[in-house]
């Protein structure tokens, strides 16, 4: 044991050693990041529907409130149980940040321009992850850096307020006269007030005939499984998602 521990940094120590995650017990340290995945993967299928149900802005807000409390009562974990629960807890808010600001992307932006959108999320994802190399290089103790990138969602929490909720979502959920105003505050934003008093509640039902027909069908979370070909794919990533949690 101790030849094992001498092998690692100075800010390793303390969270091996106060945990006892050395020798038979290394596995815990792959069981935690398991744990996470399947709380990434539970997120996905519970949080989706809540945010058809309470909209894309109210869930991405919860998801930077629960982000953001959750990473930071990870900081302070004072045992592996607890760690383990914030993480699982994590996870799932991660899925709803991810599943809400996928909605707003493609339910605000035109059709021509939704590839490159997310695209660029895609991005600005994958910057973070090297950003976040550097971080970790100049907060090398796993508390602190847990700390330093868990705050910065109170942050995002704030400004969320501004955000536009989904017009689409508002009229689907029968409140038109909401999406009309949300509309027109989008309209005077992007210099086109003109445009946007035009917009009328029977403008938007007319453009939206058949997507509130298409309301009338319910789903379930079996619909996950129910052709061959989302059977194989949902299958697939569950696949992916739980060695990428063991590796």
């Amino acid at each position: 044991m101790e030849r094992n521990t001498e092998r690692l940094t100075l800010t390793d120590v303390p969270l091996f050693r106060q945990w006892d995650l050395v020798c038979g017990y290394r596995q815990l340290r792959q069981m935690a990041q398991s744990i996470y995945m399947a709380g990434v993967l539970v997120g996905a299928l519970v949080l989706g529907g809540l945010s058809d149900r309470f909209g894309r802005k109210a869930m991405l807000m919860w998801s930077y409130l629960q982000l953001g409390v959750m990473g930071t009562c990870t900081a302070f974990a004072p045992n592996y149980a607890s760690y383990c629960v914030f993480r699982f807890a994590g996870g799932m808010a991660l899925s709803g940040f991810g599943l809400s600001i996928a909605c707003l992307v493609v339910e605000w932006i035109p059709t021509p321009y939704r590839a490159i959108t997310v695209a660029i999320t895609g991005f600005a994802y994958t910057l973070g992850q090297i950003i976040l190399a550097g971080v970790a290089y100049a907060v090398p103790h796993w508390r602190w850096l847990q700390l330093s990138v868990s705050l910065p969602f109170f942050v995002f929490l704030l400004y969320s307020w501004w955000l536009a909720e989904s017009a689409r979502w508002l009229v689907l959920s029968g409140k038109a006269d909401r999406a009309v105003k949300v509309l027109q505050r989008v309209a005077t934003f992007n210099n086109r007030k003109e445009e946007g008093e035009k917009i009328t509640v029977e403008m938007l039902k007319s453009n939206m005939k058949e997507e509130l027909a298409a309301l009338k069908s319910s789903y379930t979370v079996s619909d996950l499984v129910r052709t061959p070909v989302i059977r194989h794919i949902f299958f697939c990533l569950s696949i992916v998602w739980w060695g990428w949690g063991r590796g």
